[in-house]
């Protein structure tokens, strides 16, 4: 403030922004809107498992055209997501018989759609 009679016109009152237009306001928004979305996101995007395990290796074995072997590695499954948006798969590895070292003589893989049941080739 100035003094009374120093020749300067009385100081204005600084102007008060809005709470919209204040920068920690605006952060705060944002980091809100980011949240909400990312929550939507996971929500939206959650995995239905409707294939099994046992099912995905039986669905192999019927396409595979050979039987796979008993031994332990002739029947392999991982789940594997693929594509943008992503999508669930199980990658079902079959043998049908393993040689002295615990290779595969003979092998095929098969991606089968967690959701359909569908079969591809990897």
């Amino acid at each position: 403030m100035h003094a009374v009679g120093d020749g300067r016109p009385p100081a204005e009152p600084e102007e008060v922004r809005p709470l919209r237009d204040r920068p920690a306001v605006r952060i705060a928004l944002l980091a809100l809107v980011l949240l909400a979305s990312f929550l939507v996101a996971r929500t939206c995007g959650s995995y239905d498992k409707k294939i099994s395990q046992e099912e995905a290796v039986a669905i192999a074995t019927e396409n595979a055209g050979f039987e796979p072997c008993v031994e332990v590695g002739c029947v392999v499954i991982r789940a594997v997501p693929r594509g943008i948006p992503s999508r669930l798969f199980w990658l079902v590895g079959l043998a049908e018989d393993l040689d002295e070292s615990g290779r595969p003589t003979r092998f095929k893989n098969m991606l089968i759609d967690v959701q359909t049941g569908d079969v591809s080739q990897p």
